[in-house]
């Protein structure tokens, strides 16, 4: 990772939210979380297989969810980031 991306972004993350003197490590860690989840949700939404004919109600329910979670993670990635960031 490049060291200018992650001075970046321990930088705008709270310091209450990483702790420890492995701090940077644990930033990397999540930001590679952070980009998989990112693209596993992508990759869900866009998959054409999944969108070909009427959504049955497990894939429906799925799709929701996928929905849900997307909310969820991004909501848990605002409350890392120091509030004069956001604005």
């Amino acid at each position: 990772m490049d060291n200018h991306f992650l001075d970046y972004f321990d930088c705008i993350f709270k310091k209450d939210v990483f702790k420890g003197q492995n701090r940077r490590e644990q930033i990397k860690i999540y930001l590679y979380k952070f980009a998989k989840t990112i693209n596993n949700i992508a990759f869900e939404l866009r998959n054409p297989s999944s969108h070909q004919a009427i959504m049955p109600y497990w894939t429906a329910v799925y799709c929701g969810n996928l929905i849900f979670m997307k909310d969820n993670f991004l909501f848990d990635f605002l409350n890392k980031v120091k509030p004069d960031f956001l604005k």
